[in-house]
This record gives structure tokens, sequence and C-alpha cells, in this order.
């Protein structure tokens, strides 16, 4: 009887523990996972974040690797300036907002304008009114456009021109065979409009004008469509708004005026209430909003910690997750991550990282973890140094699990995405154009993989169907595991390594690749952006000469990468390292030899300088006479140069003598001084009768009477 109770009790346990797992922190392993999900159907990501509550998190697989199913360069001929609107993929289609600066605002059927990354140097992709290369006083004006394109090819499906003049910000939601999509009037003039689009063709069902409001990444619920967006007030100040309009008519439901300050991006949606939250840049505070979905009323207003910069607010297992940032005008910069219940708005826990900053990037949360990237090391948070820093807080707690510096040389301006155990987060430089994407183990914090992207990005990547979507300035990337592989290019540079301030020198990239695909390539050196970056894109094996200055001492530095650009695969960085020093100059040179002798005889000298590097020397030797040696050499550093001379006349001269390197860095002038003081003696048979008429030149005279000469 009682073995019968204990097995009872034992199969209740089983049953409890696997309709309720047990809460806390879990030792999650990536099998766990894959068991988990692997079976699931196909989760397509239809929004800004994937969801509703932007968790950022889909069960479908995800790339293991960084190799490039299809590439869209330029997106089929379109510039974005830059990238912000972030893919939406449902049943195997890609939608994304596009803004092109290409058109004369005077011909809005020319393209005749085609920027290509083949000028030296780069043109800054951040001027807003780029220029005509052929007329330079056209002014530029943005067209605005939602691509929509096959997901496992990349072709195009159709493209819908939204209006003249509109700039995108926001990214588009899908939902029952419509886009909603959000474009504002120019950057310098926020007029925002919400856009309903046929999903299969394209065509503009509606639109609402926002009456003045810049929109931000809608989201759809219920039948309804919202947007969030600002307005600018006296003095300067933002006013922010939430709009709701029913999704199949456009009509309104309802606006509520949420008062002064600026939405974040999107907003979130949970048990019908709608979160958004505001940074108000005149008063220095940030604030989280929950309002009903039906009516717009408020339920609840929380003050944040930060007062800069807050992120869009994330909702995980009725707990809503949000960042603001702070500084306090003494230097001091500092992250507060809050966690409320998402119903009461009561506070949970929150977590302050010093030091560090969260710009512009929507937190992601999956398996327990809440994921974050920040900025460290800057006194001013409008002047942030480029060190990104990926963050894994337990989700209930609030407690750090690990967190993992991604990059010195950039900043996380996008916002991460999860999947099948994996964390992927791109960053863009501010000092370089281009960023990497970055793939990590969701768990542990390990590094799988990276991609280097040559072009700024704004843009956050979608996963879904097992592969990752995401576009930068002037490409759309798709990667998948069954992509082929191909060999990298690879990369030598050639020239001095050693110099002195005030010279240039010539420097040789070579890019070569194993298929002879036509090559991209990237050149950097120590100079800031733009003036020390160069692209270029020719066949493989055709080198560029670039000639660089040098105006002060110091360590220097040139690094090369290349792409093929068939199939998108990078080379590694080829860094090459340079010390430009007076130090660096040959020596002056040392000159040894009589200093004094007679006209006509053969005189040896030697020459000899060094060279800190081992390069080999040049001679330029000056003999004083009007006679030089011209250059001679190559002679290795240190070895003696032995040359002869003559001199025909009495006299002092000044040996010169100069070295110069392979590089033409010269030396200063050596110096010997010689002395020619006698004629030498001519030897002939009537010597002695000369010197016989030198003593007695009165009989000189007597003789030539004589001879009646």
């Amino acid at each position: 009887m009682k073995k019968e109770i204990i097995g009872i009790l034992i199969c209740i346990l089983i049953a409890i523990t696997t309709i309720f797992p047990v809460s806390g922190n879990k030792n999650i392993t990536n099998s766990d996972i894959e068991q988990q999900y692997l079976s699931d159907d196909v989760d397509w990501w239809p929004m800004y974040h994937h969801d509703l509550n932007l968790t950022g998190y889909t069960n479908s697989t995800a790339p293991l690797t960084n190799k490039i199913l299809w590439a869209a360069e330029e997106f089929d001929g379109y510039w974005y300036d830059p990238q912000r609107s972030s893919p939406a993929i449902v049943d195997d289609t890609i939608y994304i907002g596009v803004c092109d600066p290409s058109y004369p605002k005077s011909d809005l059927n020319s393209k005749e304008i085609n920027f290509k990354k083949n000028s030296l140097p780069l043109k800054n992709p951040f001027d807003l009114y780029r220029t005509n290369i052929k007329n330079p006083t056209i002014e530029r004006w943005y067209e605005t456009y939602v691509l929509c394109m096959n997901a496992s090819t990349g072709l195009n499906k159709w493209k819908a021109l939204l209006e003249n003049e509109f700039y995108i910000r926001g990214s588009p939601a899908i939902a029952e065979d419509k886009v909603y999509i959000t474009a504002t009037e120019s950057i310098f003039s926020p007029y925002g409009h919400l856009y309903c689009l046929d999903a299969s063709t394209g065509s503009i069902i509606w639109y609402y004008p926002l009456n003045g409001y810049e929109a931000f990444s809608p989201a759809y619920s219920n039948g309804n469509v919202y947007a969030s967006g600002w307005i600018l007030g006296e003095n300067y100040s933002k006013i922010c708004k939430l709009f709701c309009l029913d999704a199949n008519t456009g009509n309104e439901v309802f606006n509520t005026t949420l008062g002064f300050g600026e939405p974040f991006d999107a907003v979130s949606i949970y048990n019908n209430r709608i979160y958004l939250s505001i940074w108000d840049e005149n008063t220095y505070n940030t604030f989280l909003y929950c309002l009903n979905t039906l009516d717009g009323t408020i339920y609840w207003i929380k003050t944040l910690y930060g007062n800069y910069w807050v992120s869009a607010p994330v909702i995980y297992n009725g707990t809503i997750f949000v960042i603001s940032s702070s500084w306090d005008f003494n230097e001091n910069l500092s992250c507060s991550v809050e966690c409320f219940d998402a119903i009461t708005g009561n506070s949970e826990w929150n977590n302050s990282i010093e030091g560090a900053a969260n710009v512009w990037s929507t937190p992601a949360v999956a398996y327990d973890r809440f994921y974050f990237t920040v900025l460290y090391d800057s006194p001013d948070p409008y002047e942030l140094d480029e060190k990104g820093w990926l963050y894994c807080l337990e989700a209930t707690t609030g407690d750090t699990i690990w967190y993992k510096l991604l990059t010195e040389e950039g900043v996380f301006v996008s916002s991460p995405a999860i999947a099948d155990g994996k964390i992927y987060i791109n960053s863009m430089g501010y000092s370089n154009i281009h960023g990497y994407l970055y793939c990590i183990d969701a768990i542990t914090g390990d590094s799988i993989w990276q991609y280097f992207l040559c072009s700024p990005i704004y843009s956050s990547p979608a996963i879904a169907s097992g592969r990752l979507h995401l576009a930068d300035w002037d490409h759309f990337y798709t990667f998948h595991d069954s992509a082929s592989y191909d060999n990298p290019p690879i990369v030598t540079i050639t020239g001095p390594q050693y110099g002195v301030p005030g010279i240039e020198y010539d420097y040789t990239i070579l890019a070569e690749d194993p298929e002879e695909h036509d090559i991209l390539v990237i050149f950097e050196w120590s100079r800031e952006w733009p003036y020390g970056y160069y692209s270029w894109e020719r066949p493989s094996g055709i080198p560029e000469i670039i000639t660089l200055p040098f105006e002060e001492e110091g360590e220097y530095w040139l690094r090369a990468r290349a792409q093929d650009t068939m199939n998108y695969t990078w080379s590694n960085w080829t860094t090459f390292l340079i010390n430009i020093s007076e130090d660096n100059r040959p020596s002056k040179p040392t000159i040894t030899g009589p200093n004094n002798g007679k006209i006509g005889n053969i005189y040896d000298y030697s020459f000899v300088s060094t060279n800190s590097n081992e390069d080999d020397l040049w001679y330029f030797i000056d003999w004083g006479d009007d006679t030089n040696t011209g250059w001679i050499g190559p002679y290795p550093s240190s070895a003696y140069v032995n040359q002869s001379h003559s001199w025909s006349k009495k006299g002092t001269y000044n040996i010169k003598c100069k070295v110069k390197d392979a590089y033409n860095v010269e030396s200063e002038w050596g110096e010997l001084k010689v002395t020619m003081p006698r004629i030498k003696a001519i030897n002939t048979p009537f010597n002695w009768l000369n010197k016989f008429l030198q003593n007695h030149p009165n009989l000189f005279l007597i003789l030539r009477h004589l001879l009646g000469v």
C-alpha cells in the first residue's frame, strides 16, 4: 500500500513539475533550446522587433555561419540615406521602407546620379544634401518607397512610392494582408503620415496625415493600428502624441496628447495596454507611459532614473523592461535598467551600470534573460567613445549573468535579435562608417562568428525560416547556412614602414581573389573619417597605389580588407604599421681621408652612414670643384663607400656628402675640408735650365739680346 501511495505521489510531482516549471535561475543549454523549438512551425517576423511585446525573439532556427545566401547591392539601384527601417518578413516575403535621395528636385525622372564606392576619399554618407556629380548646384531631395522582395531569392516583387520629400524612420508592420508603415516629410520638417498598403500588390489602400507629427514604427492589434510621434511646440519643445486608427478604414479611433517629450521608436502592447517611453530633452526627464488600447486613457506614468535617452519598452512574462541613461553634467554617465509589473506599474527591480549609456537600441528578452547594449567611457553622451558592450541579466531579478566587450571601434544603434540560442547584433563606427554583424551564444556569451559590413547600420536584423535578413546603408543581406562557401580574397600592403614628418609616401594595396572574381577593397589609415577612408572596386589582382602624407611624428597604421563581390566573402584585415620620426632619417655621413695633398694626385676617401631601419642607402658626393658623383648606390646601411678623386687647381675644397634611403628621405650634409697647397714639379730634360733661369732672371734678358730675339 505504501509503495502504491509513493508511486502516486511521484507521478503527481512529475506532472506538477511538467505543468508548472520551477522558477529562478536555470542552467539552460543550447541543446535544451534546440529541443524546445526545432519542432515548431515557421515563426515569421511581422513587425519591428518581432512582436507586440518587442521581445526581439523568434522560435525560428537561425544561421550558425556567416555565409551569404543572397545580397542586393544598393537595393537594385536605390541609395538609402541612412537606412533606418528594419525588415519585416511574412510568408517568405520581405517588406522594408527605404529612402532615396538621388533625384534632382528639378527633374523627378532623372537618374543621372549614381554614387559608387570608387572615389578617394568617399563622400560623407551622412551628408543630407548630396549634389549631382555633373551639376553640383542641383539640390537633391528624397523619395520614399516600400520594397517587397522574395526572402529566398532576393527578387523584387513590387515597390511602392509613398510620397515625394518623405523620410522613413520606422519599420513596417504586416497584418491581415496589409502593410502599415509611417513616413515623415523630410528630416527638417517633421510632418508624419501613416500608410496602409496591399501586401500583395503594394497599392495604397489609405493613408492618414498625423497632424504634423513625425511618426515611428506602427503596431497592429485587434483591428487597430497604433503609432506614436511628436511635433515641435513653443521654444522648440517636443510634444508627444499617440494615435490609434481603424486598420481597415484608416479612420481615427483616438489620439492622446502625452505632454512634452519625444517617443523613442515603437510602442509595445500587452493585455489591452499600450506602453511607450518618452524623453523630454528640455527638462531632462524620461518617462514610461501605460495607456488603454481601446480609448487611450492613461493608466499610469513612471518617471525613470535617466535624463538622457530611453529605450522602447519590452515586455516578458507580465513584466516590462526599459533602459534610460543619465548624465549629470559633471562627466558622470550611467545606465539604469528598470523592471515594472506591466499591469500595476509597481517596481520589480533595477540595475545601474556606471559609466555606460544605451542609445537608440531596443533591448531583447528570451530564455528568462534580458539582453541590451551599452556604450562606455565617455564623459559626454553626445561624444561617446567607440566601445560597445553586450549585457545579459537575469530577467526575474536583474542580476548580471555576463557581459562582453564586442567592439572597440563601433557603437550599437540597432537592436539585437534572438533565435535558436543565439543573439545577433550589429555595430556601427563613428570615426569610420563600417561595422560588424555579431553572432553570440545567448547562454554563455561566447562569440560564434562575425561579418564585416562596409556601410553604416541603423537597421536591425530580422530572422525567419532559418534566414537572417539585414539592411545596411547600401546593401540588403540574407544569411543562411545552406549558402555555398567561397574562399576569401588575399590582401597585401607594401610600402615604407619608417619615415620622417613632412614627406608623402606611396603604398601599394593588392587584393587577389582565388576564384578571380571582382573585388571591393576597403582601406583605412590613422586619420579621422572620412579623410582616412578609401574604397574601390576592380578586377582581382590589379593594385592600387595610394599616396599618404605624414605631417607629424608618431605611430601610424594602415589596414585593408577585400570582398569577393560575387559571393560577398570578406578577407580579414591586413594591417601595416608605420613609424614616423626624425630618428628614421639616415645619419649625417662621416667622411674620412687625407685633408691636404698635391694637385693632380688621386686620393681615396671613405663615406659611411647608418639607417635605424637597416634600409639600403644612396650617396651623393660633391667634391667642391663643381663635380659630383650623382646618386650612387644602393649600399647597405653602415657599409663603407670608397671613392677616389683628384683636384687640378690649387685651393681649399669642401667635400660634402648626403645620403638618402629608398623612400628619398635625405640626411644632413657631411663635410670635410681639403687643401691643395703646392704645384707638383714636372720631370723634363730641361728642368735644370728652368730652375737656373728662375734664379737668374737678368741672364734671360742678356741671352735674348745676343740672339737678336
